[in-house]
């Protein structure tokens, strides 16, 4: 009896002294606790809303990133890129500039186009901003060149990557297969989930109109003319309405063509003697291929590539990734049967797979975490116990579920790990209902609903604050901006739901149910529903197949099998004795209350009821607590010493990241399943020079076996390319392949690791004019480059002078790949400067000679002919034979208004000036963009570092300054708004705090274990070279929120048993001890519940990490460090 008396907590004083009040019975949760039907009708509404809501929300991977952005394009034939942007680009940007939410504009002005990236803020309207900049462009239309075409204005997606490409390949011709993939790329335009299809390689047909200089100059008719005639032949003109007696006549002129042969017997003039000029008299007209402007190869398996025809499916912003692609590769199965034999296709990039693939390993953690959880529960408190708070998991995550799909969001694996997240949290406070209900009943003072009734009364206020307490503490990811902000929303909002929904059920299911299982007994009818519940279980488990489902199957089987053996021998005795005593205790409240005094003692347990009430006593760890907290916290001159430990191992912690022993990283790298190559030849490279450069890199592929194929597009760059132009960028001089590697399990090396090895290797190569960039996929949302730094000003000269001496400083730094600039050399611009006077002499005008150069040396397009559901350009320009070189074309004759021919060298002399590829401007300045990538050892930050440090000594030009930009913009902005709202955060927790307890000080001892949480982590991190990122700072607001938890409720049970009269150091002491088995499971349960996702998903190692260390040693301090607080901070004269 002495050992049950020091095992005791000190509840049993504080229970001693607290009577049932009638009062309870009259507060709303005791219409849960009377009315258990309602609780069970409340559990299957949950769960089936939960269902429902799960299997409807939409799928992906990543998080919709919905930050409104535009592109404004505007196409200006033969303009160079210096006048596109002083005729196009600075004038729509003067418009644009009073916006309403206007964050940043950014452009580029290429070779005949004008493209303006427009963002807005992320809080604006999109619809509504798009709508606003699209007036805004209307109206400057009239102050861009009349040459130039009308600008358009699309909306584009921060996030915009393929979710699906294919390679179709076959024996045939590539207008065939070009045939093919416009049937499919029609029909998948057909899927609502589709914004947008994408096609690279094959023929496309068009009608050519090649004109003859000198038979356009023998019959006296200019190129200009002759395409108006052919514009006007090729019409159909509604003419009117004929009304007869009794009928009205629709009619219609119909000069429509569809073929060759009519095109070229169109009439365009007559010659002196009456004689019809057609067409074809001054020109060759045929059908021939479009000039291909993309290249693309398939191989797989080794195999040497084949032509192929590439088409890549987007999807619409809220589309599911995994409807969409089903329903396309569906589509496309379908079609494939219908064509010719041989045609076939690969899959080349299914995001759908990699969703599968995370939403199938979270599912495997969760199932293990809640598997560990459930273990721990029923090890410590029982299995009655352990099912209502496990209990709580499942309806928790119906109600995050049932909200997510009510605010419109996606199931993605960052909220689907913000589930597994709060597990520790949610887990917390049936934790703490259930632990205490425990406690209140083995008193057997009181009935199951009366004991449920006290806890409530007790506990319910404390679990409101811990719950806003916990909410306040992410609420700094919740105002997160930019990308990176709208990348992590999911996981405050998530976890927000899951922490006010674990609150309500444990107030409102969690104890009506624990009250209800108090006064059950296994009975004949429980004993067959039991039954039926493992045999349903284990066939759900080994129909779901798996390791984990398989054993847990085999499991229930054991248990399953052990029941049958208990009942066979002499368990339908026992049960029906269960029976008769349920009905009395049901009846008698002085029976249950007896029978819960007898639980209460377990001296004399046997295994069975150790099953039933755990297996490990925790009230045998009391004594050894408590002895040591008297020994080393009530003692003045050890309580200095075991703080001054403490605060030494803070700041030496601290000192582990000033150093930068532990790295720092915004997002670490992650292993997937492609890695790109992006290769860049001299600007002006045509598609053939590409081509030959592009296939000594594939010819090198071979030797990797983790490739299992690989598809090349020739003219563009690959979707993860921020090396040469971004992502998608088309132009002859680049081309991308698209590495496909074996599944992780069977490979060698991760993504990234094969990729620093394949540029290494490629590097050694050193192939004269090729670039090369080598990449694989980063985690977190959608960024610009590692590094990239934007020196502005207005001589383009003078910036590519500083970028040039500013580059060999930036690839100098170790680990820093792929450097690139956004000023290029260009092939030099051939200038044909017109003589005013020359030209008003001979009878032309400027904008005369430029239409007819352009007819020379570039395709026109007159008319579109529509060839049953086809559509045909028809393009004028002048038979390449006729103008081989830049000397024949100087000796063209145009005719003037007088029909007269004059050489165009008469008019013109030609000037040859060196040019750019592009010009860029952001925020209406000239800026160079000067990028770079970073290997697996080292980091954006760290770069930008050793680039400040390396250009400390150099002197920019008065009038030039430099500032960064791509991932350490964006990240350096969504940290600055994060620590805006800590700031918040911080206060709104310590209002709550304050209004809970009506302290300062009692609220400064609450959050003194918030940094000291941290000698955990960065010691954790440390020693397993865990890189600290913003997944660890979310790992740490996780591990904050647990902290607080407990020491509010911690300091709450202080409160509670000096109100109970119970002595100063002996209040302290045993609420000390009464939340040491809560803070225990609470942790054991949050580091195994986050274990599995841990060592499972390298991207949430920091965050799992953080979470796991942390709360080894703040579970610890929590215990010793507030009792500590409480007793400097409070005195006891204070508390009387």
């Amino acid at each position: 009896m002495e050992t049950k008396n020091k095992e005791q907590s000190s509840d049993s004083r504080y229970l001693e002294r607290l009577e049932f009040n009638p009062e309870l019975r009259k507060t709303w949760l005791n219409f849960f606790v009377v009315n258990f039907r309602v609780v069970i009708l409340l559990i299957l509404i949950i769960s089936a809303w939960g269902i429902y809501s799960f299997f409807s929300l939409p799928r992906e991977s990543n998080p919709e990133i919905k930050i409104p952005i535009a592109l404004v394009t505007t196409f200006y034939p033969g303009a160079s890129p210096t006048d596109v942007e002083e005729l196009v680009t600075k004038r729509i940007e003067a418009n644009l500039s009073g916006l309403s939410g206007l964050h940043k504009i950014t452009s580029q002005s290429y070779n005949s186009l004008s493209s303006i990236q427009v963002e807005f803020a992320a809080n604006e309207d999109i619809q509504g901003a798009i709508r606003n900049l699209r007036d805004k462009v209307e109206s400057v239309k009239s102050d861009i060149s009349t040459d130039a075409e009308d600008p358009v204005v699309s909306e584009i997606s921060i996030d915009d990557m393929p979710i699906w490409s294919i390679s179709l390949t076959g024996p045939y011709d590539g207008f065939t297969l070009r045939s093919y993939v416009e049937q499919i790329e029609d029909e998948l335009e057909k899927i609502p989930g589709v914004r947008e299809i994408q096609v690279a390689g094959g023929d496309e047909l068009e009608y050519e109109i090649a004109y003859k200089p000198d038979r356009l100059i023998f019959y006296g008719i200019a190129a200009d003319d002759a395409n108006r005639a052919v514009l006007m032949a090729n019409t159909a003109i509604p003419s009117g309405n004929f009304e007869s007696d009794n009928l009205i006549f629709p009619i219609r002129v119909d000069g429509k063509m569809t073929e060759v042969a009519q095109i070229a017997n169109i009439p365009i003039g007559h010659t002196s003697s009456g004689a019809t000029i057609l067409l074809r008299d001054v020109a060759n007209v045929s059908e021939k291929a479009i000039k291909k402007t993309t290249y693309s190869r398939l191989s797989t398996d080794g195999s040497a590539a084949q032509n192929s025809i590439s088409l890549s499916l987007v999807k619409r912003q809220g589309a599911s990734v995994l409807d969409t692609v089903d329903t396309a590769r569906e589509k496309v199965d379908e079609l494939i049967a219908s064509f010719a034999p041989g045609v076939t296709y690969s899959i080349t990039m299914d995001m759908a797979k990699e969703v599968r693939v995370s939403f199938d390993q979270l599912g495997h953690d969760f199932l293990i975490t809640v598997l560990f959880v459930f273990a721990i529960l029923f090890l410590i408190v029982g299995l009655k116990e352990a099912f209502v708070a496990g209990l709580a998991i499942p309806l928790v995550f119906f109600v995050s579920f049932g909200v997510l799909q009510m605010l419109g969001m996606t199931l993605n694996f960052l909220s689907l790990f913000s589930l597994i997240l709060a597990l520790g949290l949610l887990v917390d406070d049936a934790i703490v209902v259930v632990s205490a209900t425990k406690q209140y009943l083995n008193t057997g003072k009181f009935t199951p609903e009366e004991a449920v009734l006290l806890v409530l009364n007790d506990f319910k206020w404390v679990l409101t604050t811990t719950t806003l307490a916990t909410v306040w503490a992410f609420l700094p990811l919740l105002f997160a901006t930019g990308i990176v902000g709208q990348y992590l929303l999911s996981i405050p909002i998530t976890i927000s739901i899951t922490l006010i929904a674990s609150l309500l059920i444990a107030l409102m299911i969690n104890h009506p149910l624990a009250a209800v299982l108090e006064r059950l007994r296994l009975t004949r009818r429980f004993f067959f529903i039991i039954e039926g519940l493992l045999i349903i279980f284990a066939g759900i488990m080994f129909y779901n197949g798996g390791i984990i489902q398989i054993i847990l199957g085999v499991a229930a089987l054991g248990i399953e099998g052990w029941l049958i053996w208990w009942y066979e021998k002499g368990g339908t005795k026992k049960m029906a004795e269960n029976a008769k005593l349920m009905d009395r205790e049901w009846k008698d409240d002085e029976l249950i209350k007896k029978k819960l005094a007898e639980q209460g003692n377990r001296s004399h347990e046997n295994f069975t009821t150790k099953l039933i009430h755990g297996i490990i006593n925790f009230h045998r760890f009391l004594p050894v607590y408590e002895k040591t907290l008297r020994y080393y916290i009530f003692n003045k001159k050890k309580r200095r010493l075991v703080l001054t430990l403490v605060v030494l191992l803070f700041f030496g912690s601290f000192g582990l990241v000033m150093t930068g022993i532990i790295r720092s990283e915004f997002f670490p790298a992650s292993d997937m399943d492609y890695v790109y190559i992006d290769l860049s030849t001299p600007v002006g490279s045509n598609l053939d020079e590409t081509d030959s450069k592009t296939r000594l890199i594939e010819n090198k592929l071979s030797i990797y076996p983790d490739i299992i194929s690989y598809a090349t597009i020739i003219g563009q760059a690959s979707p993860n390319s921020n090396s040469f132009g971004g992502s998608g960028t088309g132009s002859s001089n680049l081309s991308s392949i698209i590495l496909t590697l074996k599944e992780k399990k069977e490979r060698s090396m991760k993504s990234y690791v094969l990729s620093d090895a394949i540029r290494a290797d490629l590097e050694k190569e050193n192939i004269p004019g090729l670039k090369i960039s080598v990449s694989s996929a980063a985690g977190g949302p959608p960024a610009g480059a590692p590094f990239e730094a934007q020196i502005k000003g207005d001589d383009l000269e003078v910036l590519t002078r500083i970028i040039n001496d500013l580059r060999p400083m930036l690839a100098s730094i170790p680990g820093v790949i792929n450097v690139n600039t956004s000023i290029k050399d260009s092939v030099p611009e051939y200038t044909f400067k017109l003589d005013a006077a020359a030209l008003e002499r001979n009878n032309l005008s400027a904008a005369y000679v430029g239409s007819v150069l352009r007819t020379a040396i570039s395709d026109v397009e007159i008319a579109k002919i529509i060839k049953g559901e086809k559509e045909i350009k028809l393009m004028a320009t002048f038979d390449k034979e006729s103008v081989p070189d830049l000397t024949t074309i100087q000796n063209i004759q145009i005719l003037n208004n007088l029909k007269q021919p004059v050489f165009l060298k008469d008019v013109s002399t030609v000037e040859l000036k060196p040019a750019v590829n592009v010009i860029t401007r952001i925020d209406q300045k000239r800026t160079v963009v000067l990028s770079a990538g970073a290997d697996s050892t080292t980091n954006g930050p760290m770069i930008l570092a050793a680039f400040e440090k390396a250009k400390e000594s150099y002197q920019f030009p008065l009038g030039y300054e430099i500032s960064y930009g791509g991932e350490n913009e964006q990240n350096a902005e969504s940290f600055a708004s994060i620590i805006r709202a800590m700031v918040i955060a911080i206060m709104l927790i310590v209002a709550t705090l304050v209004i809970q307890f009506n302290s300062f000080r009692k609220a400064l001892i609450v959050l003194v274990p918030i940094p000291l949480a941290l000698i955990g982590v960065f010691v954790g991190m440390a020693v397993f070279d865990v890189s600290l990122g913003l997944p660890a700072l979310i790992g740490i607001l996780a591990l904050f929120g647990i902290v607080v938890k407990n020491a509010i409720i911690l300091v709450d049970k202080i409160n509670l048993n000096l109100k109970s009269g119970i002595p100063f150091e002996d209040a302290i002491a045993d609420a000390g001890k009464s939340r040491l088995e809560a803070i225990f499971i609470t942790s054991l349960c949050t580091i195994f519940g986050i274990l599995p996702v841990t060592l499972s998903d390298e991207f949430w190692q920091a965050l799992g990490s953080c979470v796991i260390f942390g709360l080894m040693l703040s579970s610890f301090l929590t215990l010793f460090i507030v009792p500590a607080f409480y007793l400097i901070f409070m005195k006891e004269k204070d508390e009387k």
